[in-house]
């Protein structure tokens, strides 16, 4: 999973300005298929291809990239490079799901505070078993308290 993106600025040829930049790249291969009114882009690179879909009606890029022959760290840094390339940013995705069989997904797990209250340090905390308990750093890298 990667984090989708934030369009910055202007939305509109949002997939045309895609395909330039990921045509400025050296690993460049091809368009495998662009649908501009489902807002869909899926390019071929030397060792793998990406897709892009633009979430309709917001201002968001969702991709998935694969890399049957090439490295998934290749992959992700290809990627990040074109996001910067687009001055998008990540939106983070928080996930806070507390798993009441804990191995596996079901209908009985929650997702963590529903208010708009600040949670307690029980609600953030890893809810993996077998994780250890977060302490506070005495000192930060800076030397300050």
């Amino acid at each position: 999973f990667s984090a989708p993106w934030q369009i910055e600025g202007s939305n509109k040829n949002v997939l045309d300005r895609l395909i330039v930049a990921c045509q400025s790249r050296k690993d460049f291969s091809r368009v495998l298929d662009y649908d501009p009114d489902a807002e869909y882009l899926r390019v071929q690179f030397v060792d793998g291809d990406v897709e892009f879909l633009k979430t309709k009606g917001d201002d968001t890029v969702q991709f998935r990239a694969a890399a049957p022959f090439g490295s998934a760290k290749r992959q992700k840094k290809r990627v990040d490079e074109l996001r910067l390339a687009m001055r998008f940013t990540e939106i983070p995705v928080l996930r806070n799901r507390r798993r009441a069989l804990i191995v596996v997904e079901s209908d009985f797990d929650t997702f963590g505070p529903s208010s708009t209250r600040d949670p307690s340090i029980e609600e953030i905390r890893d809810a993996d078993p077998l994780s250890r308990t977060w302490t506070p750093p005495e000192n930060f890298a800076d030397g300050s308290k």
